[in-house]
């Protein structure tokens, strides 16, 4: 899965780095704005997730 890939590329890239990855992800329906904020926070991503109505 791409989120869980997501996970350790942070992972890796803040050994290297000392800083995290945003991931920043645009949808259009709220119950997918529910479902990556849910994965970000399984597989450790930072992640902002919003909506076309917060724009």
């Amino acid at each position: 899965m791409k989120m869980e890939l997501y996970g350790k590329s942070n992972e890796l890239f803040y050994i290297k780095n000392k800083k995290k990855i945003v991931l920043r992800i645009y949808t259009t329906l709220n119950s997918r704005k529910i479902l990556f904020e849910n994965l970000a926070g399984e597989h450790g991503v930072v992640c902002e997730v919003y909506v076309i109505e917060d724009i």
